[in-house]
């Protein structure tokens, strides 16, 4: 999402708790900021944790004048809608899912803060986004399940729990997608499936 804003021309900070991805935002060109200091100081947020209350009370009282909410993370929870609507004084629908709600600002004029699509992850709730990312989500799944009805077969023992993707999986996958964009057309680097296992 950041990197697609800046190429949109937005001056975009980031804010993350990892200390690794912090460090990468950094260098790659984005300023970093605290979530406090962001719904305070920025025209438009977008969460992408699926950590629940993200944004809640705290947040919300800190909130600029015409901030802009958006999840595009996994759940509504990260969006505290409930502490929202228990500062605000009333709401205004603005679109079918845009919602303004006016609350008192600190220094006792009111304050406006628009929410999308009721917190909830808009990249659903709307399906406007481009399908690619999807696709290629869902073959990597595909893959994945491949690789793990082969490594079984062949009695290869994995770890228990999470694991990283194997790197001849995303190979695999940005092959398909590669060929499917149009912009692989070296038969020679044409995928092979990681199971010929019909069953799988």
């Amino acid at each position: 999402m950041a990197h697609y804003l800046k190429r949109l021309g937005a001056c975009v900070s980031v804010v993350d708790t990892d200390p690794v991805r912090r460090l990468v935002a950094h260098y790659d060109g984005f300023t970093l900021c605290s979530i406090d200091q962001a719904v305070a100081g920025h025209e438009l947020v977008v969460t992408a944790t699926g950590r629940e209350r993200l944004i809640g009370r705290e947040q919300w009282l800190k909130a600029s004048d015409g901030l802009l909410v958006v999840n595009v993370g996994h759940w509504r929870q990260e969006i505290c809608l409930e502490d929202l609507r228990a500062l605000s004084t009333g709401s205004t629908r603005l679109s079918e899912q845009v919602e303004e709600f006016t609350l008192a600002g600190a220094d006792g004029h009111e304050k406006k803060v628009l929410l999308a699509a009721g917190g909830n992850p808009v990249n659903v709730v709307l399906l406007s986004g481009s399908p690619e990312p999807t696709l290629i989500h869902l073959t990597t799944e595909l893959l994945c399940m491949s690789f793990l009805v082969t490594a079984r077969r062949d009695g290869i023992s994995l770890p228990p729990g999470e694991m990283v993707i194997p790197a001849e999986v995303e190979r695999q996958s940005s092959l398909f997608a590669l060929r499917a964009l149009g912009l692989q057309e070296d038969i020679n680097q044409s995928p092979e499936l990681v199971s010929r296992d019909r069953t799988c």
